[in-house]
């Protein structure tokens, strides 16, 4: 009987991995050792996989693994018993060693061949009970060899290597099924070549073995010869019987020497190894070579045979070929760092890495996708994305040549095989043996088949098509693919398609082309059976809105949810326009005017946890604010964009579990370039459907590559829309006059003349019914003969219903059946829920038979007759649209055709106040008369979409009387913007009470062919200057709106145009020249201020007009001056009231919270805020404001500006013919995107800019039509496009990639940064001696630069502050020094831009703060407070916010040094700054520095105060960041002062959960603060478990180079207590406590020097150390120290301190100390005192006593 298995993991490993000197080597590794190499290849695995699993579903694969097992444990039971071990099983080979010694050579070399035919003897032709036949040929070698081991903490891995290999793999491929091969060299050292007998190989160096022993005669050679090739014949015809399973069918081969220990070989032998008990080291390190599956059914002690199965999986196949080397060092480092590369990108993915193999053609890593444990519904997807990455990874690795990976996907047998003593988890199969086939095939190449293509549900462009090639073994590959992966505030309100009142006309086959797509793709939503796009291409006037609008009802009819966006010009110069558009729509956040509303819906949507961790991506397309995931951080642009759309199509996918979704666009020739690869994703997920309609493309705008691909797939359905037939005429005729009948000479006109083109026939109808050639009349009141009228069907002239005005509910639109955006009407801006809350209402109305809509005045109805004595025939028709259009301006009044001419310059849409610009010598009461005539003739239409009723009934909206569509073709016509009392004043006084329509703001063209046509009236020339005063007018508008200030988006950089240097003056904004141009054409003047209260009172989507708020800020000073004698006084008024130097500064903050503020120069000191109280009412002069009265950050609308006029800016200057400008303006978007955080759109506009300067450097022109031959964008603006691009990124948290723009930046303007460290050190000292000759000698060098490096200056100066930020990250401390000595050189030279001053000095005084040099940290500051009173004399918002923003580094740098009072100042100062602006980042940044600066002078009411604005102003932004600092402040009460905010027990929960926080995946020192805080409320408690769990936890995760902060060394000192207190547990447990001395003795090294960063720190570290002498019974030093702690808290104000100390001090040296005094801090945090209570408690009583060994 054989003894028990002891060591179950070693059978699952080789010999090799067990030997002791294997087991204790620092990975990786490799050994040489001499050995005899066995490779056996396996034949008919795989199609016995197949037999069984198709034979016997019910016990096919349990059949299937003894089957497996008994044979392969037949051949390793011959390898055991020969003392061989066997290293590895890979699917249906393995291969096998014998270690050689010199001395026993010969035997063991006799001993492998015996054992070679052996298994050939027992195991060929072994048969199975399906009729496989089981085969295996053998490959032997012998050589010198190397073993590597390789891995990490989870996973090792053993990899063989040598020649020897290499020629064990080569014998093997010499061999046939039951052959044995030796290599030239076993040959060579084989002894008794007599006792062999061989066949030399065709090379004539390889020997196939017959036999060993007597050599036979010669006709039993040949007697042998003929029975092994019937054999073979007999299994490949099929010739043979079957016999019983399990048998062998015995080759005549001679009997073997029979020696003793042939004998013993042959009778086997035990595997030692397994019959040991492993020691714990051993079972430790075997556990990493087994795979996770196994390992998880030996724990849980679990048959293995239970892991054996037919099971669906992604096979991966990578092979790696490494540059040669000879050093075995650089082998295993490179073995090693592929194996990390695998490793890590395989398990991210849910993949389990299964072998190792090396070979002459490199190495080779099987990894399996979908085993036990780790299966996904993404299998598919996981392997090729991890594939893809480990691609890129791999052949950026140097040493690497080449990698080729080979996936597969399908069923194949996965389990343990092999013998009991010796087996491994393989997978074998068809699909295992193509993905090897396939990597070696397709080299350099990840290479898939049609299985994983078709699964992973990629999209089809991630793919390329890939030459088939003849693989061994593999029949019908099918197409096989390579893997490419894409080798790729306030939101605006998108546009929906337009409604239209009547039924569509004679498209019933191109809607049921779409329609049976749709029902194809509901019907089987995974498949490609249907087409994903249809498109709807069609000439401007064909109708193909119209045609979308009735798709849109229909497909709501079959269930589908509808989503239906329209374009405009204006879109697609807007970056991500599209996409962010149909997201908006999908998750119904359409008008959500906070980040917060938007982060709301997009939660309730997105209930899976692995999309919600992705949710920071879409930050920058929808303008939230979710908290960074850490692995996005360091990623590369490319790659998050990858990451981008990948979770767009999941977010999309969650949507189509409950329903079908169809995307209906229309001009989708206006979609933007970055959104055309969400569409192809989008196409590309199950389900979703995209219906387009668009125009050919034209030479202004040519398809991108990614709209070429989308437009080119297979699944695209191409659609042509022509002309209606002629018998459609009468009812289109009928539709567009609104009549029952029409004259059939009408008909027979539009039928000849319109070439069934619907715009035409509008166009027509509409000239001859305002010529009066035919007229709309009551049936009643004529006496027309119904001869010759014509009457068609009732269903084609039925509306739907609300289509009548008179319902109270609006249409889709109130024009007729044709392309509205084309020909008529533009489209009504809509809601997308709105619209489709009202679809669904038509949707219903179509199935209901009873419910029908009839709008006729009365029974007989409206019909259309020609006008008495008018011949239609006669009438001169012009043969074109184009033609007839012209004809029709040519029939307007000159002043008219001025208008509309004008207003085409300015595209579809348009506002009244910017036409009034550029009309020549306009006068506004003309203009507005033109205006009327030209709506009523309905040329133009009031652009402000309708609202619902009541708000409706609330706007002065003039409605026709009459619901006809000819009435209102008549004069009657609708607006729906809101009247103010400045129009009405206008209108009384301009005496236009009889103009019903003089407030219309917002215009469009009802036909964007008048508007084509109109702009091709002008000349060149005409057309340029015109743009030109267009864009001109647009300047005016592009800055922040008037709620951020209006100030520029980049302080001063509309100063720097055109090539033309102006040294940048900050001042207030006032209106431009073009401004007094208005006015001084006549009439009044359209103000922007009023501009700017229309734009914001109507309900309009400011996308799509060019207007946006401009304020003209004055300050007033002390005085009540205006800013033109501010030079003259000493103080300029901004706004926020004082903080004195006492105590109850924070009770006068709360008294005068209503006044103004103003700066003052006798205020400053390091100790003392210099914001002081003026009473408002008294300072503030005539009608002058201060700028703080008007600012109000909450509503900021700069978003919608920077979509509004920017994109018309540029697309002006463009067609101005501008380069220089529309370089400067794309520079400008791409600040002002940055400056709103829309880095996705910055960068857009930034790539375009440069774009246009790489075309302009190669010598061509980007704009062709420039006249300018001297085109020059200098430095300065190529160096603004660098930085731009560097601050975009820097925002998305790639710091590293930032780095190179701003570095790039720098090197442009002159300024190159050496990366050398002696470099570093000479610029410091160069700086240095620039800066000390700044403070020597201010006149000659501050302020002294000339106007051109003056601008240049500034923008080093920006650049320099990132990259100091970015030093200051990596904890590079000298470089971060000669950034910020250079960024004050450069600010002080150029002395003009506040911001980037104040930001300098900022910079330098945390540098001094680094370097430990606070006197000159204290100069800085005294000098940046000087700066914001001597600076300019007019302080714009930007330059409050910067004031803000010193105060607040200010308050915190005051309280790192100790003083006390003027942190609290200082951060008063900056709150009251926040408060007034609204600006709540900032307020989030004051609140911590300074609720902590008033818990230590002990203020406890003013510090709560503030915690809990901190909590609300949290929690109202949804900031989980500050949440964490509000809780940090709540743990400081419990810990320091003894009482409650929040409960412990919440306060506890919250520190739990923080864990597992997302928002501090970046920023942790919130979550490690909070870490000691709980490690010391639990050690303070004596619950040491708890204690020490919180405390390993913070070894884990804090940092090893953490920059030093003040929170940072604060939670040094939490950890230091917790020593403490576990050093007086162990004294008092009678121990020494000398390993928690000698870690208590190192965190006092490093926080002595620590504590020179934070002198405030300093008295904490002095009662701490009292309390380490106390433990060391030093009494007497103790003391000493212990009161040299109360008088530096006394001297510092450091009242906490202070308070505790006296109460140690007492505790500890009192002998009249009450016994209870230890007890008062637990009682009250146990019955969580309440703060109200705790002020009138002693506040030396409620403190924790430090607890002494000897105290009880």
């Amino acid at each position: 009987m054989l003894p028990q298995v002891q060591n179950q993991l070693a059978t699952h490993v080789p010999d090799l991995v067990l030997a002791p000197s294997s087991l204790d080597r620092q990975l990786p590794f490799s050994q040489r050792l001499e050995g005899m190499l066995m490779f056996a290849d396996i034949s008919g695995f795989t199609a016995l996989c197949e037999k069984y699993s198709l034979s016997s579903r019910s016990n096919g694969t349990d059949k299937l693994s003894k089957t497996l097992n008994d044979y392969l444990g037949a051949i390793v039971e011959n390898i055991i018993g020969s003392e061989g071990d066997v290293l590895k099983f890979a699917g249906d080979a393995f291969i096998a060693l014998w270690r050689v010694q010199r001395d026993t050579l010969d035997n063991t070399i006799i001993r492998v061949i015996k054992c070679a035919l052996r298994i050939q003897e027992k195991c060929d032709n072994w048969n199975t009970d399906v009729g496989v036949r089981l085969r295996v040929k053998i490959g032997l070698s012998i050589g010198p060899m190397q073993v590597t081991y390789i891995g990490n903490d989870e996973c090792q891995q053993v990899a063989l290597s040598s020649t020897a290999v290499d020629d064990a793999n080569q014998a093997e491929k010499f061999a046939q099924p039951g052959d044995i091969i030796l290599s030239p060299k076993v040959w060579a050292y084989a002894p008794d070549h007599d006792l062999c007998h061989i066949e030399k190989m065709s090379d004539n160096k390889h020997i196939r073995v017959i036999s060993y022993g007597l050599p036979p005669p010669e006709e039993d050679l040949l007697g042998l010869a003929k029975q092994q090739e019937l054999q073979a014949n007999a299994i490949s015809g099929a010739l043979l019987g079957i016999s019983s399973p399990g048998k062998r069918v015995t080759s005549p081969r001679k009997k073997m020497v029979d020696d003793k220990e042939a004998k013993i070989d042959e009778k086997g032998r035990l595997r030692p190894a397994v019959f040991r008990p492993p020691s714990k080291k051993e079972k430790e390190v075997l556990r990493k070579y087994v795979i996770k599956p196994v390992l998880k059914k030996i724990e849980d002690g679990q048959p293995l045979e239970y892991l054996s199965e037919m099971r669906q999986v992604s096979v991966v196949f990578i092979n790696i070929i490494f540059v040669p080397t000879k050093d075995a060092e650089d082998t295993n480092n490179n073995l090693q760092h592929a194996f990390n590369i695998i490793y890590s990108n395989c398990r991210q993915f849910r993949g389990c890495l299964n072998k190792i193999f090396m070979f002459d053609k490199g190495c080779t890593f099987l990894v399996i996708y979908g085993l036990p444990g780790d299966k996904h519904e993404e299998d598919c997807a996981h392997a090729l994305k991890s594939s893809h990455v480990t691609l890129d990874q791999l052949k950026a690795t140097p040493l690497v040549s080449q990698v080729s990976i080979g996936v597969t996907t399908g069923s194949s047998f996965c389990g343990v095989v092999g013998h009991k003593h010796r087996h491994e988890y393989t997978v074998i199969g068809r699909k295992v043996n193509m993905a090897a086939r396939l990597m070696m095939h397709y080299p350099d190449k990840l290479s898939c088949d049609p299985e994983t293509f078709h699964h992973s549900k990629q999209p089809r462009h991630f793919f390329k098509e890939l030459p088939h090639k003849e693989m061994k073994g593999v029949r019908n590959p099918g197409t096989i693919h390579e893997y490419l992966e894409g080798s790729e505030n306030n939101m605006s309100v998108p546009l929906t398609v337009t409604e239209f009142e009547f039924p569509i006309l004679g498209r019933e086959k191109e809607i049921e082309e779409c329609m049976l797509q749709l029902r194809k793709m509901k019907e089987n939503p995974k498949g490609s059976t249907y087409s994903n796009i249809v498109i709807y291409d069609g000439e401007s006037g064909i109708g193909k809105t119209r045609m979308l609008d009735a798709i849109i009802i229909e497909a709501m009819n079959e269930g589908v949810r509808v989503l239906p966006l329209a374009l405009t010009i204006n879109d697609h110069n807007t970056p991500y326009y599209t996409v962010r558009s149909l997201i908006q729509m999908l998750m119904e956040m359409e008008g959500c005017q906070s980040h917060v509303e938007r982060e709301h819906i997009l939660l309730k949507h997105t209930q899976n946890e692995s999309i919600r961790e992705d949710l920071c991506l879409l930050n920058d397309l929808l303008m939230i604010k979710m908290p960074n995931n850490p692995k996005f951080v360091m990623m590369n642009i490319v790659k998050q964009n990858k990451e981008l759309r990948s979770l767009l199509m999941r977010i999309v996918s969650q949507f189509t579990t409950e329903h079908s979704i169809l995307f209906v666009i229309d001009d989708a020739h206006y979609i933007d370039k970055d959104s055309w690869d969400f569409l192809a994703d989008l196409t590309q997920t199950p389900q979703v459907m995209c219906v387009l309609s668009m125009r050919p493309f034209t030479k202004e705008y040519q398809p991108s590559a990614s709209a070429k691909g989308v437009l080119s797939g297979k699944r695209v359905v191409k659609i042509r829309l022509r002309g209606l037939k002629s018998d459609q005429m009468a009812s289109l005729a009928c539709q567009l006059l609104d009549v029952k009948r029409v004259p059939i000479e009408l008909v027979k006109l539009l039928k000849e003349r319109s070439q069934g083109v619907p715009s035409w026939c509008e166009q027509l109808t509409r000239e001859m019914l305002s010529e009066g050639h035919i007229q709309v009349v009551s049936h009643s009141n004529t006496i027309s003969k119904e001869a010759n009228q014509v009457s068609p069907s009732s269903e084609a002239i039925q509306k739907r219903r609300g289509s009548d005005g008179s319902s109270g509910s609006y249409s889709r639109s109130r024009r007729g059946s044709l392309d509205v955006k084309d020909t008529g009407s533009l489209k009504t801006p809509v809601l997308g829920t709105q619209l489709l809350e009202r679809l669904q209402d038509i949707a219903e109305s179509t199935n209901d038979d009873d419910d029908t809509y009839d709008d006729d005045l009365n029974e007989e109805g409206m019909i259309c007759i020609v006008t008495p004595d008018v011949v239609l025939a006669n009438l001169p028709v012009p043969n074109s649209m184009k033609g007839m259009l012209m004809a029709r301006i040519d029939r307007m009044k000159p002043s008219e055709q001025m208008v509309v001419k004008c207003a085409a310059i300015l595209g579809i849409t348009f506002t009244r106040a910017m036409l009034e610009v550029i009309v020549p010598n306009c006068n506004i009461r003309k203009l507005r008369r033109s205006l009327q005539t030209l709506m009523q003739t309905h040329v133009f239409e009031c652009a402000t979409p309708p609202s619902d009723v009541a708000h409706t009934q609330r706007l002065n909206i003039k409605f026709s009387s009459q619901q006809g569509y000819a009435n209102r073709m008549k004069g009657q016509i609708e607006c729906h913007c809101m009247q103010t009392e400045d129009d009405e004043i206008q209108d009384r006084e301009g005496s236009f009470q009889c103009l019903p329509v003089t407030g219309c703001k917002f215009l469009r063209f009802c036909s964007t062919l008048m508007q084509e046509t109109a702009y091709g009236l002008f000349l060149i020339n005409q057309r340029r200057t015109l743009h030109e005063e267009s864009a001109i007018y647009l300047e005016s508008q592009a800055h922040k709106c008037k709620h951020c200030g209006g100030g520029d988006f980049i302080p001063g950089h509309h100063s720097e145009t055109g090539g033309k240097t102006e040294k940048i003056h900050r001042t207030t904004f006032s209106t431009t020249s073009i401004t007094s141009r208005r006015g001084a054409v006549g009439g009044k003047t359209s103000t922007d201020e009023k501009f700017t209260q229309e734009v914001s009172r109507q309900n309009m989507p400011l996308n799509k007009v060019g207007v946006s708020p401009k304020l003209g800020l004055a300050l007033t000073t002390t005085e009540g001056t205006t800013v033109g004698d501010v030079g003259q006084k000493k103080t300029a008024k901004i706004g926020a009231s004082d903080v004195k130097e006492t105590k109850e500064g924070e009770n006068a903050f709360n008294q005068r919270k209503g006044r103004s503020m103003s700066l003052r120069k006798s205020s400053i000191s390091s100790q003392l805020s210099i914001i002081s109280v003026d009473d408002s009412s008294e300072n503030r002069g005539g009608n002058n404001e201060s700028i703080l009265e008007v600012i109000d950050m909450r509503e900021c609308e700069c978003p919608l500006i920077l979509n509004t006029v920017y994109p018309q800016l540029v697309r002006h200057w463009r067609a101005a013919a501008n380069t220089e400008k529309t370089i400067h303006f794309l520079a400008e978007a791409g600040s002002a995107a940055v400056s709103t955080d829309n880095n996705l759109q910055a960068l857009s506009y930034l790539n375009e800019a440069q774009d246009l300067i790489r075309t302009l450097d190669a010598g061509e022109k980007p704009l062709c039509d420039d006249v300018n031959e001297n085109i020059n964008v200098n430095k300065y603006e190529r160096a603004h496009v660098e930085s731009t691009m560097g601050q975009a990124i820097f925002q998305m948290g790639r710091y590293d990639e930032s780095k190179i723009h701003f570095l790039s930046a720098l090197r442009i303007l002159g300024n190159r940064q050496r990366n050398v460290l002696i470099l570093t050190r000479f610029k410091i000292m160069l700086e240095g001696i620039k800066q000390f000759a700044h403070r020597k000698f201010p006149n000659c060098f501050i302020g002294r630069a000339s106007s051109e490096v003056s601008n240049i200056y500034v923008e080093q100066a920006r650049c320099l502050s990132y990259l100091w930020q970015i030093y200051l990250k990596k904890n590079d401390k000298l470089r971060a020094l000669s950034s910020a000595l250079q960024q004050l050189n450069r600010a002080e030279s150029s002395d003009d831009d506040l911001h980037e001053l104040i930001t300098a000095y900022r910079s330098i005084m945390e540098c001094c703060q680094l370097f430990q040099w606070p006197r000159l940290g204290d100069f800085y500051e005294r000098m940046a407070m000087r700066r914001c009173i001597e600076g300019p004399g007019t302080f714009g918002p930007d330059d409050v916010i910067t004031v803000g923003h010193l105060y607040s580094s200010s308050s915190n740098l005051r309280l790192g040094n100790g003083r006390l009072q003027g942190a609290i100042d200082a951060g008063y100062s900056a709150l009251r700054i926040a408060k007034r602006l609204h600006n709540i980042d900032l307020e989030l940044a004051a609140l911590p520095t300074l609720a902590q600066a008033l818990l230590q002078a002990n203020r406890l009411t003013p510090c709560v105060e503030n915690l809990e604005a901190l909590r609300y102003a949290a929690d109202e932004e949804e900031n989980n960041v500050s949440v964490g600092w509000y809780f940090c402040g709540c743990m400081d009460l419990l810990l320091e002062a003894g009482f409650t905010l929040e409960d412990h027990n919440t306060c506890i929960d919250y520190c739990t959960r923080a864990m597992s926080e997302k928002a501090f995946s970046v920023d942790t020192t919130p979550r490690l603060y909070l870490i000691t805080c709980l490690a010391l409320w639990y050690s303070r408690k004596g619950n040491w478990e708890k204690a020490s769990r919180w405390m390993e936890m913070y070894d884990e995760l804090a940092p090893h180079h953490q920059r030093s902060t003040l929170v940072t060394v604060q939670s040094n000192f939490k950890v230091l207590e917790c020593r403490l207190l576990h050093v007086c547990r162990a004294l008092k447990e009678g121990g020494s406590g000398r390993q928690e001395n000698a870690q208590v003795d190192k965190i006092f090294s490093k926080l002595k020097s620590k504590v020179k960063l934070f002198p405030v720190l300093k008295p904490r570290l002095m009662h701490l150390r009292a309390y380490r002498l106390m433990l060391d019974n030093q009494r007497t030093k103790a003391q000493k120290v212990l009161q040299t702690c109360i008088d530096l808290s006394k001297q510092r104000a450091l009242a906490i301190e202070e308070h505790w100390a006296k109460h140690s001090c007492t505790y500890w040296f009192d002998p009249k100390c009450p016994k209870t005094l230890s007890s008062h801090w637990l009682q009250s945090v146990e019955k969580d005192l309440d703060w109200h209570s705790a002020r009138n408690l002693d506040a030396t009583m409620v403190k924790y006593s430090l607890p002494l060994p000897y105290i009880k």
